[in-house]
């Protein structure tokens, strides 16, 4: 006979993988209910499906069995009912055999015999028993199945902030900056290593408000959101968008996350509160909101360019994805990095949905996640469809984007998770356990209002301009090691930073140890030594930007008791400090000396260098003037021509200051006696990977005049052999 017992209830027969830790991530309790729900409702309308048989069947099964007759359908609505029908089988091989009954017909002779009509009259009598019991035993499932993942509740209650959370607290939505370490404690491993992110919550579980289980990642996850008017809107989208990027900046290490925004739908509107960035001109957003095709066309160039390089250069096949590579010690983290783009595909070009595409299936593990809010006129190109358990939808496919650009196929689709509209609310995907079959759920998403948006973009960009230096890139980092001249000038900088900064707080150092000690060093991003530290101590003392000693005029050598001049306060308040500043403000000029060479030579700082080509006796007045190394001089004269040119072309900030010290490097190896061809190969690789973005423009016909000379000093460099 059907029971009860055939729908388990969940839990009752869940596999012993589940451990008690494995429920308390959210995420993995998400998918273990989905699942068991599913899996609930399935069996649910199987057993439906039996009971309605049945009692479709009933009229010609007691009819049947009143009759003395079996017809094919009766008998299987018998056996499906799990009626015994050993002894009407007996009764009726013997009604056959003495020719007192046949099949589907009643006897010849009027009247069954005893027998054959003593097991009818059980048979009907089971089967209506039988039936009663189904029918019951259903609407006694359906009962239970209300109540059967109440269990889970004491579960979800744990997830919601509280006392008693298994959450830490800096796990939900923050009102303000918190940084890595919230909590206050020190943990440099941390830094790098991706902050968790809440995404939004999930309802799993229909009518039960505290079904709704959050959504948590570590930066990792893509996201498509494909607003349809309706269910879905294309505001809460983008709010939901903004409300992700601000969650994710409130956690970051200071100098640990970059943002690259594109909205060309909207002009740039779309961004909300983190216009400020682009405002302010800070480097954690790339220069500004991309609007136009070709803007929106080289930041995704950057962007790939930059997944590039850290799979090259940092991961190689040494590591597993980037929060590995930054928790190594001994270098600054290398940043993570969020991609927005709204209106899509409002502004792409062909080969920008390309680069798109290639972005999202292939940033996660160089640290670059996508967060891409669709035009509403793609809404069509997918659909869903409701399931078997209620709430619950499928992904279906669509009749097609309304008015797509003529390049768009699915080929270029962007990959991530799909946030759709559905009956009025928004749905997510759940990937089910242990199944992993892909549903959609109904989901809250998040929004932060701009008040909370505004001050978690100012305490991140407070933090991160505090460690202006961190945060590079292995080959900034390696330029700086190796470059005398930004040696020498970030520790310059951060010394009188430091010193700036003790002051204003009333302590007064003693000395220079403090410094060695303290993390001032280590925001450089470079390991110095205490004779280094000694000879930039006299050397600002001598410059007039620091007095030492105990009356603050004896102590020539800056060491003992150092406190900033004027000079010094100025050139403190003045923010980045660079080598040009010192160079203006120096009380010292350098002896002029007059060189007489045969040959191409270069003169003074590299990044004025000046040479002389097939000259034979040339004059020049400079404090220094090196001979280039002979077999070079073509490459010499290429990579002079490009550094000349850099404020042209127009590169990004940041990929001009390492394009120009590509190039010095590149000047400083070919006038030594024995240059480093390794070195130069590596620092004009990294030169021309700088201009690659610009001058793929000029290839695709963009016809600015920057691309164009980006193009021109990209096929000097390649023609020039050494």
């Amino acid at each position: 006979m059907m029971s009860s017992t055939q729908i388990d209830t969940p839990g009752e027969n869940s596999s012993p993988e589940w451990t008690e830790a494995a429920k308390r991530d959210p995420n993995v309790l998400t998918a273990l209910i989905a699942g068991q729900y599913m899996d609930l409702h399935r069996r649910i309308a199987e057993y439906r499906d039996r009971v309605t048989f049945l009692n479709s069947m009933d009229p010609s099964v007691r009819s049947d069995l009143g009759h003395g007759t079996l017809s094919s359908p009766s008998a299987s609505a018998l056996r499906a009912a799990q009626v015994p029908l050993a002894a009407l089988h007996a009764a009726i091989q013997q009604g056959i055999r003495s020719g007192q009954w046949s099949l589907g017909r009643p006897s010849p002779h009027g009247a069954l015999p005893p027998q054959l009509e003593k097991a009818f009259r059980e048979t009907a009598a089971a089967w209506q028993q039988a039936l009663a019991d189904a029918n019951s035993s259903f609407e006694d499932s359906l009962r239970h199945a209300r109540t059967a993942f109440d269990h889970y509740q004491e579960y979800a209650d744990a997830m919601r902030p509280g006392e008693n959370s298994w959450l830490a607290p800096s796990t939900f939505p923050q009102d303000t900056y918190v940084g890595a370490n919230p909590a206050g404690v020190p943990d440099r491993s941390a830094e790098g290593r991706a902050s968790s992110r809440w995404l939004m919550r999930r309802q799993v579980l229909p009518d039960r408000p505290w079904a709704g289980l959050p959504w948590i990642d570590l930066g990792a996850t893509n996201f498509v959101f494909v607003p349809d008017g309706s269910s879905l809107s294309y505001a809460d989208s983008m709010a939901a968008a903004r409300g992700i990027v601000a969650d994710q900046m409130s956690r970051a290490a200071p100098d640990c996350l970059k943002i690259t925004w594109i909205d060309a739908l909207h002009s740039g509107r779309g961004a909300g509160s983190f216009l400020r960035l682009a405002e302010s001109g800070s480097r954690i957003i790339d220069g500004q909101v991309w609007t136009d095709p070709a803007g929106i066309e080289s930041a995704l160039l950057r962007v790939a360019d930059r997944m590039a390089i850290i799979e090259r250069t940092c991961l190689k096949s040494e590591f597993e994805d980037l929060d590995a590579y930054n928790s190594q010690s001994g270098l600054p983290p290398e940043a993570h990095h969020v991609v927005v783009v709204s209106g899509y595909p409002v502004g792409l070009r062909e080969s920008s949905a390309q680069l798109l595409r290639q972005i999202t299936g292939n940033g996660d593990r160089a640290g670059i996640c996508v967060i891409i809010v669709m035009d509403t006129s793609m809404a069509p190109m997918v659909g869903t469809t409701d399931t078997i358990a209620p709430s619950y939808a499928l992904l279906a496919d669509g009749p097609g984007p309304v008015n797509a650009p003529d390049w768009w196929s699915p080929t270029v689709l962007p990959l991530g998770e799909f946030i759709l509209g559905h009956s009025g609310r928004p749905y997510a995907r759940v990937v089910t356990a242990p199944e992993r079959e892909s549903l959609w759920v109904p989901c809250e998403l998040q929004s932060v209002d701009d008040a909370v948006q505004t001050a978690i973009i100012r305490g991140y960009a407070r933090a991160s301009h505090r460690l202006a230096e961190s945060g590079m890139s292995p080959r900034e980092l390696d330029i700086k090691r190796i470059d005398p001249v930004a040696r020498t000038v970030s520790l310059r900088s951060a010394m009188i930073t430091w010193l700036h900064e003790r002051e204003s707080a009333d302590r007064h150092p003693e000395g220079w140890d403090d410094f060695v000690q303290s993390d001032a060093p280590r925001r450089t991003g470079i390991t110095y030594t205490f004779a280094e530290v000694a000879k930039q101590a006299a050397y600002l003392c001598d410059q007039g930007y620091t007095v030492a000693g105990p009356d603050h005029s004896l102590d020539s050598t800056g060491l003992s008791s150092p406190r900033l001049t004027s000079k010094g306060e100025d050139m403190a308040l003045s923010g980045s400090i660079g080598a040009d500043d010192f160079a203006a403000n120096s009380g010292k000029s350098g002896t002029k000396t007059t060189n007489h060479y045969n040959g191409p030579v270069f003169q003074g700082d590299m990044s004025q260098a000046q040479i002389a080509w097939n000259n034979h006796d040339v004059t020049q007045s400079r404090s220094s003037v090196e001979q280039v190394t002979p077999g070079l001089e073509e490459l010499a004269q290429a990579v002079t021509r490009t550094l000349a040119q850099l404020p042209l072309i127009g590169l990004p900030a940041e990929d001009a200051e390492d394009a120009a010290a590509s190039a010095n490097e590149i000047l400083g190896e070919v006038v030594s006696p024995t240059p480093d061809r390794g070195r130069i190969r590596r620092s004009l690789a990294a030169l021309r990977s700088c201009l690659q973005p610009v001058a793929a423009q000029a290839a695709l016909g963009a016809g600015d005049g920057a691309h164009d000379l980006a193009k021109a000093a990209l096929d000097h460099l390649q023609r020039a052999v050494f």
